[in-house]
């Protein structure tokens, strides 16, 4: 998808940070730096709007501990962030579509030595689409087991519904986008869902099968959130991969229902389009950490 050359972007965003922020700052706009616990961000905007870029990014940081906390998952190294004042300045570091930049508000660059975060800090909601890809990038670097496609991919979207503002952050909300693409193009058998591995065909080919793929995962990590069975999740990885125990006994044993039961709980559970939301309150003072 990306046809701007990887190194190019790496290039360029790189000519902006710490130790090169005076070639930046020698024409308008001006760079600066903001730096927090965890991120830095290299910015155009000014300070504040810096600083609250920053901030964002602490809480969606602390949030995906608390969600993984039974993996005892540890967040690797955080990327690099870059805030573009406005939707010119970001075209020109988008991704290229038959030649021309895509119209997005932010966007992922990986690296194998760095990543980038890179987003448009006028945009009213840059962080879906960033939030899906930091969700990879920090399951990746957590934890040293691997999951399968359905669960990285449902993980990645169910977090990137975070919604974070001066008092809380919460995730948790279903689209009606998503809820309408189930009821559109059907559901896949839980046993099938359950047997998608990143060579299959329904995880790489685009089309409506992929789609079903991806928002019928997300739908069954919101399921599982909702209904407190996580910890039935990790017990199901580990006799599926570590005992070697076949997928309709490793999901019997670990969530105590056939995958017969678990495909008709899921069915009725986005039928009802009864979601929870889970919030996050911030500790006094917090917000004045950076």
């Amino acid at each position: 998808m990306l046809s701007r050359p990887n190194s190019w972007i790496y290039f360029i965003l790189l000519s902006c940070l710490p130790g090169f922020l005076s070639q930046c700052s020698a024409a308008e706009p001006r760079w600066i730096e903001v730096r927090s616990p965890h991120f830095s961000v290299v910015t155009d905007v000014n300070e504040k709007h810096g600083r609250e870029i920053a901030l964002h990014f602490e809480q969606v940081r602390a949030v995906f501990g608390t969600l993984l906390n039974q993996a005892q998952a540890t967040p690797p190294d955080s990327p690099q962030i870059v805030a573009f004042r406005s939707p010119d300045e970001m075209r020109q570091f988008a991704p290229l579509w038959n030649g021309k930049p895509t119209q997005i508000a932010g966007f992922f660059q990986q690296r194998d030595d760095r990543s980038f975060i890179v987003l448009d800090a006028s945009a009213e909601n840059p962080w879906r689409v960033i939030l899906h890809e930091y969700a990879h990038e920090l399951l990746n670097g957590s934890l040293s087991r691997r999951f399968d496609p359905w669960f990285t991919e449902g993980f990645a979207g169910y977090f990137s519904s975070l919604e974070v503002d001066s008092k809380e952050t919460r995730v948790g909300s279903i689209t009606a986008q998503d809820y309408e693409t189930l009821q559109r193009d059907g559901m896949f058998q839980l046993s099938d869902l359950l047997r998608v591995r990143q060579n299959s065909n329904t995880y790489n080919e685009a089309g409506d099968r992929r789609s079903v793929f991806y928002t019928q995962s997300a739908m069954l990590v919101h399921y599982l959130y909702d209904n407190s069975v996580l910890p039935a999740l990790f017990q199901y990885f580990e006799l599926k991969d570590d005992k070697q125990v076949p997928i309709e006994e490793a999901v019997q044993q670990a969530f105590g229902m056939t995958t017969l039961q678990l495909d008709k709980a899921l069915r009725d559970y986005v039928k009802l389009r009864r979601y929870r939301t889970r919030c996050f309150r911030y500790p006094r003072g917090s917000r004045e950490m950076i």
